[in-house]
């Protein structure tokens, strides 16, 4: 659990405070004035409190940051700029002008300034001109950037196009530091190159997935939050499914943000497990077709039978209605569970009533909380083009060693100020964040139909149909095999 939490007591003052109608923002260096709220929120209505609630004091991240920086090998640039392109759609963790953001990002910028004497430069520019340009960047053999930062979901332009450098090829950068997330750049890595780096420098807090649980709904049903079931590490998918089938008839028990192929997806990420195998690899295998991908495509037959893709409500003058789908169910305060991305909390600060995010359950007691990365969460490349490898290497291994968890705790400052409705709502972040989950195929599948097809489609379709997994998966395995021999 990360020790930034702050304690219950002021969380719960600074709620009250909001729902007397005023909100204090801080949003960059300057304090923002006091705000007059749109909307009074419904009051505290937590009722559990974890036995073992750390009472902890805000740590110092900037001195985290200095610590993993004295630790790299020293140099002088002289002052080089160091260019990162950033495609529009990828967050805020490269993002200079954002409010909310930009201290944090000012601030790790320094400090690899400080340690290597370099300008980080960034900039932000549409997706489709971003790849454009690179396009013909490559072509001409003129340099252009010597990164980008892209969607994990636009990776497949990228590879086919052969835009890419192969990370190792950077001296003096050392992935298995723990600030990168060795397991996601794992399944970056096709044949012996390294395409894209995650770590701390890219920990977009609001590209995790997560459930939401409406707390005022649940009152009404006489039901309560799972937070003794999340933090005593019960939250299972046996335990959830149970809890949704036990409700009264009538009641609208979960709905999704996403197409029922990508919330397959994510129930199957959930368990730890991947569609492929990538490292040290020549080329991306299945690795899917096993025993835990069968439990959980059982357990998602059961979350279809229980989904409510949309709803019909009648208008308050009794004669019109207006039909919801997905994720609305859940902002209008019609649904107890709803599956989306921590992005979706900035939709519910009006939504007047009390609800709650939590992680996705957990295929069983000893395992840990696996969450989903959605395909909007960044990736940094470097591009084929690029030229000062010594530069970018000693760059990239600083920016995300400076990055430690300043944009996360930025985010749970302002959430805390702003948007959430409970007092374990911190917590509740810090098991979401325990161990992210990137998928090469998740992020190929959405521009790729042999990749969508041979991997999460063939697993919803067994979710859905009759025959085993290995029939979806088989049908589609040459299409997927001769796309990924192309990437070779």
């Amino acid at each position: 659990m990360k020790v930034f939490r702050l304690t219950a007591c002021l969380l719960a003052a600074l709620l009250l405070l909001s729902s007397c109608g005023i909100v204090i923002i801080n949003r960059g260096e300057e304090p923002g004035p006091a705000t007059e709220s749109e909307t009074d929120f419904p009051p505290l209505t937590d009722t559990y409190e974890s036995k073992d609630y750390p009472v902890v004091t805000e740590p110092d991240w900037v001195a985290e940051a200095e610590k993993w920086l004295g630790d790299l090998r020293s140099a002088n640039f002289n002052g080089t700029s160091v260019f990162f392109l950033v495609a529009e759609g990828t967050g805020y963790t490269f993002d200079e002008e954002d409010d909310l953001y930009r201290a944090a990002v000012l601030k790790r910028n320094e400090l690899v300034n400080k340690k290597y004497n370099v300008q980080i430069i960034t900039e932000r520019k549409n997706a489709s001109t971003l790849l454009s340009e690179v396009k013909k960047a490559d072509r001409a053999g003129d340099f252009y950037s010597d990164f980008v930062v892209i969607r994990s979901g636009d990776m497949s332009a990228y590879l086919e196009g052969g835009y890419l450098l192969n990370l190792k090829s950077l001296p003096y950068a050392d992935y298995g530091a723990p600030y990168f997330d060795h397991k996601g750049m794992d399944q970056l890595t096709v044949g012996d190159a390294v395409y894209g780096a995650v770590g701390a420098a890219t920990a977009q807090i609001e590209s995790y997935a997560c459930l939401y649980f409406n707390k005022s709904y649940a009152e009404e049903l006489g039901v309560s939050c799972p937070y003794k079931e999340v933090y005593d590490g019960t939250f299972t998918w046996d335990r959830f499914l149970d809890s949704l089938e036990d409700l009264p008839k009538g009641t609208t028990r979960f709905v999704s943000a996403f197409e029922e192929n990508k919330t397959a997806a994510m129930a199957y990420f959930s368990s730890g497990e991947r569609f492929l195998t990538c490292y040290n690899l020549n080329q991306p295998r299945l690795s899917c077709d096993t025993k835990t991908a069968k439990t959980m495509i059982s357990h998602v037959k059961k979350l279809f039978s229980l989904d409510t893709a949309k709803l019909t409500l009648e208008e308050q003058d009794g004669e019109s209605k207006k039909t919801l789908k997905g994720f609305d169910i859940f902002k209008e305060g019609k649904s107890l569970y709803a599956l989306g991305s921590v992005a979706d909390m900035e939709s519910l600060q009006n939504a007047g009533f009390s609800w709650e995010v939590l992680p996705l359950p957990k295929l069983t007691e000893k395992k840990a909380f696996y969450t989903p990365m959605t395909a909007d969460a960044p990736v940094i490349a470097a591009l084929a083009t690029s030229q000062r490898l010594e530069l970018m290497g000693h760059v990239l291994q600083a920016i995300n060693a400076a990055s430690c968890d300043n944009m996360a705790y930025e985010f749970y400052k302002d959430a805390m100020q702003r948007l959430i409705t409970g007092t374990n709502t911190l917590d509740m972040l810090d098991f979401i964040r325990e161990t992210p989950v990137y998928d090469l195929a998740f992020m190929l599948g959405e521009d790729e139909k042999a990749v969508r097809a041979g991997t999460y489609d063939a697993f919803r379709d067994a979710a859905k149909g009759k025959q085993p997994f290995s029939y979806y998966l088989d049908s589609k395995k040459t299409a997927l095999d001769n796309y990924f021999s192309g990437l070779s």
